[in-house]
């Protein structure tokens, strides 16, 4: 019951995040073309053109997916393999006595942080990139 209500709360969060990201492309797109997109669409347009967007390439909705999946399962996963010096590389987690001595769920949000980072940036980054070419 404690995932759901979290899920609740991130929902509007990710919608919001979708939003921005949709408007940013569709403005950055038609600038080029000297338009001001948002002058000329109407609200609902720019409410789905996120979801339009992610669903128009069955490869970028097959992407997304795949990214939610991983990356749901990406802290469960640092948590068991926590003890090796690459975990340190990659997350930038100072292992030391302070970290180790943290309870089970502290480490656990504290990756749970570092998978939306990672996730939101690598959103950022497909959903920029599939229509710049």
């Amino acid at each position: 019951m404690k995932n759901l209500d979290k899920l609740q709360n991130l929902l509007p969060l990710g919608y919001l995040f979708l939003i921005i990201l949709g408007i940013a492309k569709e403005s950055i797109f038609y600038y080029l073309l000297g338009i001001n997109i948002i002058r000329y669409s109407s609200i609902m347009d720019i409410l789905i053109s996120p979801l339009a967007a992610t669903m128009s390439h069955p490869v970028f909705f097959i992407t997304i997916l795949t990214l939610f999946i991983f990356y749901y399962n990406v802290p469960k996963m640092l948590l068991k393999r926590e003890s090796g010096n690459w975990l340190a590389k990659i997350t930038g987690v100072k292992v030391g006595p302070k970290f180790e001595k943290l309870p089970e769920n502290e480490k656990l949000e504290y990756y749970n942080t570092i998978a939306l980072q990672s996730l939101s940036t690598f959103l950022i980054a497909v959903f920029f990139r599939i229509w710049s070419s």
